[in-house]
């Protein structure tokens, strides 16, 4: 009966005992070059992404120095993601994005710097200007950031400056708004991110036409009555005020000047047809007089006619947003 002979011997494999041994050898030897080489491999690429991260921030440095802010920040952002343990990046570039005019941007690193940093006066000197940061108002960070689309439009900030220009909620920030997002429309390659885009900037348009409607006293699509003129009226008014002082004026002049003519004639000082002459004068402008007063009084009473209604002067109405739509409310 044959001997059983499990597969882990060697003893039918033919090889001779020295040949056995030198193989044994060498699988000890792989086995110890693989435990050793494969940590120090992993080292090795360790130690690379630090020393890359190391490059990032002195490239970062340099470029922040020459006033390359935009390059300066994506530098140092890089030099972090790199390698987190080199947090001081975070640092630099939260005060590169402040260059540019991204504040949010900034404030927000800085704030992560100031979680991990532990020395009392870096602290300081960040917390410093990170209060100088939190101090500007929602118009002087949405103006920076309008500002750094313009000199850095390779950053494609746009749509934060858009963001920021419809939080401050006037129209004439969503205007502003609604320009930002054109051009994020254009730079944006897929057909459904133009219509988002599209679709964002239907809205602001409502928002837009609803506001100068409202400032105008009336909502949109909505023919609101004029307030009634009466212009008409007063001037006519006017008009017949100056007639009736002016004839008022004639009769009384005509008056004199037939008193005077009268007290001549009677004492003998003109002559008959002296007196007719200067008679018939006093009795044109006594007639003309006359006319200008009736013309007076009788623009008077027209103007009382020519006003707008009784009942329009405290008619007041205004439209307001209602469940199904719009709905009117005032007096009538």
């Amino acid at each position: 009966m044959a001997e059983h002979v499990p597969f882990w011997r060697w003893r039918n494999l033919g090889f001779a005992p020295s040949a056995r041994l030198t193989i044994l050898a060498v699988l000890v030897f792989l086995a110890q070059a693989t435990a050793i080489l494969l940590p120090a491999g992993a080292a090795h690429a360790a130690l690379s992404a630090a020393e890359e991260s190391k490059v990032m921030a002195v490239k970062g440095a340099d470029l922040f120095k020459k006033g390359q802010f935009l390059d300066a920040a994506q530098a140092f952002e890089k030099a972090y993601a790199l390698d987190a343990k080199d947090f001081r990046v975070l640092r630099y570039a939260g005060r590169a994005w402040q260059e540019v005019g991204f504040y949010d941007r900034a404030l927000k690193l800085l704030t992560r710097y100031l979680e991990i940093e532990t020395d009392a006066e870096l602290v300081q000197s960040a917390k410093a200007n990170v209060a100088k940061l939190k101090a500007t108002t929602p118009a002087e960070r949405a103006a920076a950031l309008d500002q750094a689309t313009r000199k850095y439009p390779q950053a494609r900030l746009e749509d934060e400056a858009a963001k920021a220009y419809e939080a401050l909620g006037d129209a004439k920030s969503l205007e502003r708004a609604i320009e930002l997002w054109e051009v994020v429309r254009v730079a944006t390659p897929d057909e459904s991110g133009k219509r988002y885009v599209d679709d964002h900037m239907r809205k602001l348009r409502e928002q837009v036409q609803a506001m100068q409607a409202a400032a105008a006293g009336k909502a949109p699509g909505v023919t609101q009555q004029a307030e009634p003129s009466h212009t008409l009226q007063y001037a006519v008014w006017g008009a017949s005020g100056l007639a009736l002082i002016g004839g008022v004026s004639l009769m009384a002049v005509a008056a004199g000047q037939t008193k005077t003519s009268n007290d001549e004639y009677t004492a003998r000082t003109i002559g008959y047809s002296a007196y007719r002459d200067q008679r018939s004068a006093a009795d044109t402008l006594y007639y003309a007089g006359i006319g200008l007063t009736v013309l007076g009084a009788g623009g008077a009473v027209a103007g009382f006619f020519l006003g707008p209604p009784a009942h329009a002067k405290a008619s007041t109405w205004h439209v307001v947003p209602a469940s199904g739509g719009l709905a009117v409310a005032g007096s009538f």
